[in-house]
């Protein structure tokens, strides 16, 4: 009897430990979740670029004005490397709208010695919004600093597992290892958990060259080209999220954070591009052919959108911790 109780009583401390190895793994990605989220919300900053001999690299907007943006990009992504490649137009394409539109680029330029640097503007697309509050105040630090990036064949990709800054170089350069850059990678933004702190210009193998982003900000002033591009105040707490139901889309249930930094145009375009994957529909339907509803209250979020909503998200008053549901309209 005592043999049995005993062996009960070993069996269930086994139980235990076996629940909370599994419950690791998930902790581990809800942290990583965490982690990347700057990376993953800065992505409405950055742009794809396609140059006249097609040619594929990244960017990001800087600064806004006239009516136009204005895009930092590796100098060598859009003046080439050889006689044959150059050109004064790309394309660019957003995050929020991935149309190609003839961007044009600005005559000065800096070379690899003074950062690989050089400026675009293009159009304002409608739809389209960025966040000024995108800068890290932290700055790196060798060895401890972990990064990601935005931008990988063609394509907004952040890594699920960060790189490490492993060294500053005498002039500036921030040499990062462990990232899985690609062909096509150049001028892509450099990403803490605190918000941009580079431009990547040199894939080496093991290792990832950077210009730093106050490098780039340097350049931009010098010519009186707008640098709007502040430090990024810290994200809101787990405790301010929300659910967002896609489910009757054939999509996922995903968390979001009430961000007075993020506009309601920007909330719903993310959504947009959500269920696109799994329901393909035109852009700016949101009041057309779907709509949001508080699932608690069952109230419908009318007068949104449009396009060009630029009111901060905390306007539409969401509760924490509640979930809205996309439903479709006929």
């Amino acid at each position: 009897m005592e043999r049995t109780r005993a062996s009960l009583q070993i069996g269930n401390r086994w139980a235990v430990l076996l629940c909370i190895g599994s419950m690791l793994p998930l902790a581990s990605t809800r942290v990583q979740a965490v982690d990347d989220e700057m990376a993953l919300a800065l992505r409405q900053n950055v742009v794809r670029i396609e140059t006249e001999w097609k040619s594929d690299g990244f960017g990001f907007i800087v600064g806004e004005r006239g009516g136009f943006l204005y895009i930092a990009t590796a100098n060598h992504v859009v003046r080439g490397t050889s006689p044959e490649q150059s050109g004064t137009s790309p394309f660019v394409s957003f995050f929020e709208d991935q149309t190609n539109y003839r961007a044009q680029l600005d005559p000065a330029g800096w070379g690899r010695e003074e950062g690989d640097i050089a400026a675009l503007r293009v159009p304002l697309p409608p739809g389209v919004t960025w966040r000024r509050d995108a800068l890290s105040a932290a700055g790196v630090k060798e060895r401890t600093t972990e990064v990601w990036f935005i931008g990988r064949q063609r394509e907004w990709f952040v890594p699920a597992t960060p790189g490490r800054v492993i060294k500053i170089a005498p002039i500036g350069t921030i040499v990062s290892e462990g990232l899985s850059v690609r062909l096509g990678t150049s001028g892509a933004a450099l990403v803490s958990k605190a918000g941009i702190v580079g431009m990547i210009v040199e894939d080496r193998g093991t290792e990832v060259d950077a210009t730093p982003v106050d490098v780039i900000q340097r350049a931009f002033l010098s010519r009186n080209l707008p640098w709007q591009l502040v430090p990024s105040r810290a994200l809101a707490p787990e405790s301010r999220s929300f659910t967002v139901d896609l489910t009757e889309f054939r999509g996922r249930q995903k968390a979001y954070q009430i961000r007075g930094n993020m506009t309601i145009q920007a909330f719903l375009n993310d959504l947009y591009f959500e269920i696109n994957k799994t329901a393909k529909m035109a852009q700016f339907q949101y009041g057309k052919r779907w709509i949001l509803e508080d699932v608690q209250s069952g109230t419908p979020f009318k007068d949104i959108g449009g396009g060009t909503d630029n009111r901060p998200l905390t306007d539409l008053n969401i509760t924490p911790g509640s979930t809205l549901k996309a439903r479709k309209l006929k």
